[in-house]
């Protein structure tokens, strides 16, 4: 069993001596990692392996303000030597600090391992937001509102790597009683997948702050014949298991590692890069900051314990088309409308290329990117960006559809509609505006605001509440 369990569920290991002998058996239980990486080990299994091996007596740790240091004390932070990786030094692991502003180490002194389990990789850049992976919940910096969020890991796994089945866990399923719901009937409809299994829904809700914690339902199921009922959330994975497994009590409700079965794969989501643990030298002279991702991806491995499709191969990426010789008087500048967010590569934009048009608009539907107050789903939008951007290629982004819970009373239910605050649309684009700073060359504010399919219903006024807009 990890040493990392023992401390989890058993507490903190005395100093001195005890520290010294966890650190003699660490290589060795690190490789026993793929074994227990889904379960959360019981009380007394922690408790008679480390007084059986170890012989050391275990003081209870009430995790919270001031969760200490399992390693190498940093400036800032502290390295974690006790999820080094399997490497034959006592003295590596992963740094978790507060350099450079971003609070990881004060964010999981408040929270510690039984919110967020041990660290297992170093900082790094996933679509140019930094973050950083422990076994329970991977953090991610939103550096346009100072916040770190637990990340949408499951939604962006099923968003980025359609074809990764991580095992044990249930697909991704879309509710169609979503489409075109508000953002409380969603959560309304996810929350009813809770009803399947009391145990997990009392937990569930149960804890604090959980939508932070753990996104919405997704997904549920029961698995191996029963044996396991498994709950799929946007940032985690309950399990509960009916049968004796060791490491686990029947009945008892358990937060996957999920971080840890990622980390299997190779370069999904976790870098391969951002994985070797760092020393103390290495972590302050900065090798654990953030590592830019692999551009091309090569395919996650199969390393399941249950045989996979295979995905249909990615077409190869075309050479740079010839571009259609178009440039007469008046013509330069051109571009072109379409729908590209939903398209894995950036084919539709190397067309727009080959028609001798170097501008491409893509429409942004605000209520399908801030799906709940202040809660952003970038993805789809992130991904046309970056295909169009790396191609060299001018974007415009057009802007419209107010989400429900910022359109006045008398446009619920209506399709278009302006937003009753204004200032909540100035934020959403001067969140936008930063987001792509240096890749989108403009910006169209609103679309035809002179319908009111677009804009709602029309009067005197109107042409003031667009001013107003603008």
């Amino acid at each position: 069993m990890p040493v990392a369990y023992w401390h989890s569920v058993s507490g903190q290991l005395l100093r001195g001596v005890a520290r010294r002998a966890v650190l003699g058996v660490r290589a060795m239980t690190r490789r026993a990692s793929f074994i227990w990486s889904r379960f959360e080990a019981p009380r007394w299994v922690g408790l008679l392996v480390a007084l059986g091996v170890l012989a050391v007596l275990f003081t209870p740790t009430l995790y919270g303000e001031g969760t200490p240091c399992e390693g190498s004390d940093l400036p800032n932070g502290c390295l974690f030597t006790i999820t080094g990786g399997d490497t034959p030094r006592l003295d590596d692991g992963y740094a978790v600090t507060d350099k450079a502003g971003i609070p990881f180490w004060s964010y999981y002194q408040r929270h510690g391992p039984h919110v967020l389990g041990y660290p297992i990789s170093q900082r790094f850049l996933f679509e140019g937001i930094v973050h950083q992976a422990f076994q329970k919940a991977i953090l991610q910096w939103q550096h346009w509102n100072g916040q770190l969020v637990h990340m949408n890991t499951l939604d962006v796994l099923d968003r980025n790597y359609p074809h990764v089945r991580l095992f044990g866990v249930p697909p991704h399923q879309w509710l169609s009683a979503d489409d075109g719901a508000t953002f409380a009937q969603i959560t309304a409809n996810h929350l009813a997948l809770l009803e399947a299994n009391p145990e997990i829904r009392d937990y569930f809700l149960g804890t604090d702050n959980w939508l932070d914690r753990f996104g919405l339902p997704i997904a549920y199921a029961a698995m191996s014949g029963g044996d396991v009922e498994v709950l799929r959330a946007q940032r985690a994975v309950l399990t509960i298991w009916r049968v004796p497994v060791p490491g686990v009590i029947p009945g008892q409700v358990n937060l996957s590692n999920v971080s840890d079965d990622l980390k299997k794969l190779t370069n999904v989501l976790i870098p391969d890069d951002a994985e070797p643990p760092v020393t103390a030298k290495a972590a302050i002279a900065g090798l654990a900051m953030p590592s830019t991702p692999k551009t091309n991806r090569p395919p996650p491995s199969n390393e399941q314990p249950e045989p996979e499709p295979q995905p249909e191969p990615e077409p190869q990426p075309e050479p740079e088309p010839e571009q259609l010789n178009i440039s007469g008087p008046g013509l330069s500048g051109y571009g072109i409308q379409g729908e590209y967010r939903y398209f894995k590569s950036g084919a539709p934009v190397d067309r727009a290329w080959q028609a001798g048009l170097t501008w491409v608009k893509q429409q942004v539907t605000w209520n399908d990117v801030e799906v709940g107050p202040n809660q952003f789903n970038w993805d789809d939008l992130d991904k046309f960006v970056r295909n169009a951007h790396s191609r060299g290629r001018k974007i415009l982004l057009g802007v419209a559809k107010t989400p429900s819970f910022y359109k006045p009373d008398h446009l619920q239910g209506v399709s278009g509609g302006a937003p009753a605050d204004m200032g909540k649309f100035r934020h959403f684009m001067w969140l936008m505006a930063g987001r792509y700073q240096g890749k989108v060359q403009a910006y169209e504010v609103w679309n035809e605001p002179n319908l009111s399919v677009e804009w709602g219903p029309l009067s005197d006024t109107s042409h003031v509440e667009y001013y107003n807009m603008l």
